[in-house]
């Protein structure tokens, strides 16, 4: 009879953690499928960084004329209210190619070509350019949006 009572309890038991263990987990936020607003900071090798705040998926700059090259990179991108998040700025990792950006000339009477299909690697001549940021690696697939649009005219 001891033996029973015994194994009773152990079943008792066991139960009670499984129950106990199901329950702390239902009440535990499911962060699996949300998204979040992200911020990013585009840097440029004549020293600017563009900001694009949380919501912001458009800026547009005038840029004075160097006779130098720029080069784009996203510098720097933040969370907006995922927890743990809050306030820390994350460098990209460059070899996981987290975003890729895209620049694109404009040309009268043909709109807009990508600079890299022209042979150009930097922007380096006066006109209209477009740089296209998307993120690409899936740590960034919680982002409510992958695109992000600076538009500046080099005069």
């Amino acid at each position: 009879m001891s033996r029973i009572k015994r194994l009773f309890a152990i079943i008792v038991a066991a139960l009670a953690f499984a129950g106990g263990a199901l329950f702390a987990s239902s009440c535990a936020e499911d962060d699996t499928e949300k998204t979040y607003d992200v911020a990013i900071r585009v840097g440029c090798t004549d020293g600017k960084t563009y900001e694009f705040p949380v919501g912001t998926n458009e800026l547009s700059y005038e840029i004075p004329y160097t006779g130098k090259g720029r080069d784009f990179t996203v510098e720097e991108y933040q969370y907006d209210g995922r927890p743990g998040f809050e306030d820390l700025w994350i460098t990209p990792n460059m070899y996981r190619g987290d975003f890729s950006v895209d620049i694109l000339f404009y040309v009268e009477d043909e709109g807009y070509l990508n600079i890299d299909l022209l042979g150009i690697k930097e922007p380096i001549e006066r006109g209209k350019y477009i740089l296209k940021v998307y993120t690409k690696a899936p740590i960034l697939d919680r982002v409510n949006f992958s695109e992000w649009t600076l538009n500046f005219i080099i005069y």
